[in-house]
Formats: structure tokens, sequence, C-alpha cells
């Protein structure tokens, strides 16, 4: 889990291979990235078209960006 400087929340769904967010103004849960598709794929194209297979830990970068450390593919940036 992380939590932005909104207060948004950002968790991994590896359910679903996907990283979910929470807005905290409206509660709204989005999926920011992956295909729940379980298969490793999708490096350099949209955080949504790529697959997530074993995400562990979620980190933000002080840019805001979201920095994802996968088991299978090491670290991936969004």
């Amino acid at each position: 889990l992380v939590v932005n400087r909104d207060g948004d929340l950002f968790l991994v769904d590896n359910s679903y291979g996907t990283v979910r967010k929470i807005t905290r103004s409206t509660g709204i849960i989005e999926r920011v990235a992956g295909n729940s598709s379980g298969i490793t794929s999708g490096d350099g194209g949209p955080a949504l078209d790529a697959g997530i297979d074993d995400a562990r830990d979620l980190a933000l970068l002080p840019n805001g960006d979201l920095v994802i450390a996968d088991l299978t593919v090491g670290l991936r940036r969004i």
C-alpha cells in the first residue's frame, strides 16, 4: 500500500493482476495498471495494458510516478 499527496490509496490486487487506486475524496476504486491476464507483458505501453504477474510492493517517486515491484519482471514504473 502507498498513499499519495492527495491521500489517494494505491494497492496491489494479485487476485486480478492489477494495481488499484482508491480516491480519497470520492471513494471511487479504479484500476490504474494491469490487464488481469496474469501474463507478464506490455513493457513500454499503457499501464492498463500491462500484464502484472506477481506484484509484491509499491512505491511512489517524488514526481508522483508509481513503481511496482514484480517478482517476475522486477521494477515497473507507471
